[in-house]
């Protein structure tokens, strides 16, 4: 049999609409079926290739069965807010301005109820709870208690999705306007980027801090659905990785993962030097003689294996108690990283996003560039669903041992584990020499 890798594992949001006998013109509008958002997103055709695949604004040879015809919103649509509330023996409407409390919430909370239309020729009414229900409540199997909601926090949503809790607005500080300007560069190029280039590489180079001698490979293979390249930079004993993004947003309240990174940056501006994450050391804007083209991140390259290796080379080794405190330390991991950050979530928690160095017991979280865009689950879901599908072909019920393990070392973690992380301006994950980018070329 052969293996199934996290990164193989669908997220299926929608049951496929595309008939084979619909087909697309160049310039027509259609919805595309993100798996990485879990979401239906409009695009445009912009080519049709040989092999019957379309190359989208969005996404290069989409597949048509993730493409349904797009239908216009009516023009002339109230989309009005509901709010449920417990007053007298129906459930009353109002605006969310009204202070009365909502059925099984607390003083201050609010359950509303909005319709909204998808696009596809129908309005569907979504929900979004803006705190934890209290009172007497059934537990269920399969449901998760959410972590608390501050006092005073807003909270913003997509249909059917996680809602991701964002502080009130802050004065500009001024230690992090400096980390900003110290993470965002620039490289400037003819056409399109080529690190081995001369005057690409020496820009790099010195904008990094490193030598002449230092060496970049491009890495061949699956490069991620959204990346344009990948290359490993190599410079005595130091390894970074450099990757290559869409600086285009796919829709325009979804951030460029460029644009989330400074995002996440100026909402936990320790995460820069959390060991459990692979955060950037550098973001440089890509720009060429007609204006921007791409993203290159630079993040240090993580020590040990990505899980999904990890566990099939265990899993065959017959080390099935290595494998177990693997995933249990995995899922201690994850839980520190919900409480360091106010519960945001990863947003692709999966084994290929994970990696694992077994002699020292180190955990490192990569593709944190999607850390807080709401998802259609939380992190703890979306894993459970990988590792059934991954160990699939592995042996029946592997995945109950090892999500077993899994969740024995989420439930493990408390609040008191979570480390209070200090920045420092001369860390190395701060690059100071050459950098003249502009941190506005990404807010």
């Amino acid at each position: 049999n052969s293996l199934r890798l996290g990164s193989e594992v669908l997220r299926k949001t929608q049951p496929e609409t595309q008939s084979p006998s619909i087909r697309f013109k160049v310039g027509d509008k259609v919805l595309y079926n993100s798996r990485s958002l879990n979401q239906k997103i409009v695009a445009v055709v912009e080519r049709i290739t040989s092999d019957g695949h379309y190359d989208l604004d969005v996404k290069k040879s989409a597949d048509p069965k993730n493409l349904s015809p797009y239908v216009e919103p009516p023009t002339a649509v109230q989309l009005p807010f509901q709010l449920v509330r417990s007053e007298g023996a129906g459930v009353g409407v109002g605006t969310p301005q009204d202070n009365s409390t909502p059925r099984g919430f607390g003083n201050g909370a609010a359950e509303f109820v909005a319709k909204r239309y998808t696009g596809e020729g129908r309005i569907v009414s979504c929900k979004a709870f803006a705190a934890v229900p209290i009172g007497p409540q059934v537990p269920s199997p399969n449901t998760r208690t959410p972590t608390p909601v501050r006092a005073g926090a807003k909270s913003f949503f997509l249909p059917g999705s996680t809602p991701r809790v964002c502080a009130a607005p802050k004065a500009p500080n001024p230690v992090v306007t400096e980390m900003i300007r110290r993470l965002c560069g620039e490289i400037r190029c003819a056409d399109r980027f080529k690190p081995s280039l001369g005057a690409i590489r020496q820009q790099l180079l010195q904008q990094l801090g490193l030598t002449k001698a230092a060496q970049i490979k491009e890495m061949g293979g699956f490069k991620g659905g959204l990346n344009q390249g990948i290359w490993i930079v190599s410079d005595n004993g130091q390894k970074l990785v450099l990757k290559q993004s869409r600086c285009q947003r796919i829709a325009s309240n979804i951030l460029t993962e460029a644009e989330n990174f400074v995002r996440i940056l100026k909402d936990h501006p320790e995460i820069a030097n959390d060991p459990l994450v692979a955060f950037p050391v550098k973001i440089f804007s890509c720009t060429g003689p007609e204006g921007k083209i791409s993203d290159i991140i630079a993040m240090k390259k993580c020590p040990g294996e990505r899980l999904c290796e990890f566990v099939a080379a265990k899993f065959y080794a017959n080390q099935m108690q290595q494998l177990n405190c693997a995933l249990e330390e995995v899922g201690h991991c994850l839980a520190q990283f919900h409480y360091r950050y106010g519960n945001e979530q990863h947003g692709d928690f999966q084994p290929s996003n994970i990696y694992y160095e077994e002699k020292t017991k180190v955990v490192t979280f990569i593709d944190v560039g999607g850390m807080g865009v709401p998802t259609m689950g939380t992190d703890v879901d979306h894993f459970h669903q990988c590792v059934r599908a991954m160990t699939a072909s592995y042996q029946v019920n592997l995945h109950a041992e090892l999500l077993r393990a899994f969740d024995k070392g989420y439930q493990s973690a408390s609040p008191d584990s979570k480390r209070v992380i200090s920045v420092h301006f001369d860390d190395p994950k701060l690059p100071t020499d050459g950098c003249h980018g502009c941190p506005h070329a990404l807010l």
